[in-house]
């Protein structure tokens, strides 16, 4: 049986798709973009793409309502790339998704995608040092269909 597309996994499609579509942000992470977590084997730099808040609303009109958040970083291993790498990712992150234009399935007019916090994450896991750096995504969309 095939399920049909949900509609944060549409909206995290069309996260992705923004992002593979910058060439440089693209070419920094080597094309990996993972939904929520990375496979524990996952070359660095890679991008994660997670919700911080999702919320489905009526209130402001009879349409159905997405008001969401969206963690947008990307992850480095600074022992090998150095810190500085994860800051310039995310500058790319925030030039590539603050004010984004995302093209949603199943009849969702996205009408803002803007960042609204800055995020800078170090890890040391398994004795490595990781950094992630990107930020918060307000999203907010009604459905049209």
């Amino acid at each position: 049986m095939v399920l049909p597309v949900g509609t944060q996994e549409a909206f995290e499609e069309a996260l992705r798709t923004v992002a593979l579509a910058d060439d440089a942000l693209n070419s920094a992470i080597g094309g990996r973009v993972y939904i929520d977590i990375a496979p524990s084997d996952a070359p660095t730099p890679y991008l994660i793409i997670s919700w911080y808040r999702w919320r489905n609303e009526n209130h402001r009109t009879l349409a159905p309502e997405i008001d969401a958040v969206a963690n947008i970083r990307a992850v480095v291993d600074t022992d090998r790339d150095g810190d500085r790498l994860a800051v310039r990712l995310g500058d790319r992150i925030e030039a590539v998704f603050d004010r984004c234009t995302l093209t949603v399935e199943n009849g969702w007019g996205v009408h803002w995608c803007r960042q609204t916090t800055r995020i800078r994450i170090p890890e040391l896991v398994d004795r490595r040092s990781y950094n992630s750096a990107g930020g918060l995504y307000e999203i907010g969309a009604i459905n049209a269909s």
